[in-house]
């Protein structure tokens, strides 16, 4: 009996709990994420169910039961249960539609997104207009397809940093000089074309600032070092509650960053110390 009960307790270890999770709309696409408490290491089942997509994520626990409506043209229900060790999530839709689960670097969240069939172009105006749909694509093809679109996006960010770096620095003085937007001058006439949309403190040296320059929007971090968390093109936050939802669910990647940094200075001080021999 201990040793079953020993066994029972190693799973419940090994595995995460589902913290939170939000829905973000858009025209083109419905995406779900999940916020987990430990990074993710389980299997995922995708199965189709008549119009229902049924994702099955193993040693994953949620200690509650969700069922939501969306008033999407995608999908139009969710639902959310959880037993056995087990939590299924669960996308109920009119129109035929495929979905695509891709996990954080860290682990610590993955995004279900779902996307309308696209159906086959005919070569001839003259055939029938019913065509076959797209096949949904595989977990491996879609995480080949989303390092491709990494690479490219990483090529821009670097450029975009090479002519933001100085202006960083500045935001950065104005920033510990005063907090307040209004106070830097840039309700009425940004300078340098760069607007604060928002800014949320994660202690009494860092911020997470939401920078507006040009046509996107730049998620930043701001205080002990100047780090561009990420950049919003076509996907810009729209109000104050989409930057709260992002910047919670960043919170605890956010945190860990801070006390690395924080490690790595206090071990180079250390190690300086016991180097320094005076002569």
């Amino acid at each position: 009996m201990r040793i079953l009960l020993s066994f029972f307790i190693v799973c419940a270890l090994q595995a995460s709990n589902l913290l939170t999770y939000n829905i973000y709309e858009r025209t083109d696409r419905v995406d779900i994420m999940l916020s987990f408490d430990a990074p993710y290491e389980g299997k995922i089942y995708q199965k189709k169910d008549g119009q229902n997509r049924i994702l099955t994520f193993e040693e994953l626990y949620f200690d509650q039961s969700v069922q939501r409506t969306i008033q999407s043209s995608i999908i139009q229900a969710l639902s959310i249960e959880s037993s056995d060790n087990t939590t299924v999530v669960t996308l109920n839709g009119n129109e035929p539609f495929n979905v695509v689960a891709s996990k954080t670097v860290d682990g610590f969240g993955l995004r279900i997104r779902a996307r309308l069939d696209t159906p086959i172009q005919t070569e001839h105006p003259t055939q029938t207009k019913t065509t076959p749909s797209v096949a949904p694509p595989t977990f491996e093809q879609q995480k080949s397809a989303d390092t491709a679109l990494f690479d490219s996006r990483y090529w821009s960010v670097l450029i975009v940093l090479a002519l933001m770096l100085l202006l960083l620095v500045w935001i950065k003085k104005r920033l510990n000089n005063n907090s307040s937007p209004l106070a830097l001058g840039w309700s009425k006439k940004p300078a340098n074309g760069v607007k604060i949309l928002f800014q949320k403190p994660l202690d009494a040296q860092n911020k997470v600032v939401l920078l507006e320059y040009g046509s996107s929007q730049y998620l930043v971090l701001t205080g002990t070092s100047n780090t561009l968390l990420e950049r919003f093109g076509s996907n810009k936050v729209q109000d104050e509650n989409e930057f709260k939802a992002l910047f919670e669910q960043n919170r605890q990647k956010l945190d860990e960053y801070l006390r690395l940094q924080q490690s790595q200075l206090n071990d180079y001080k250390e190690k300086a110390s016991k180097d320094f021999i005076p002569s």
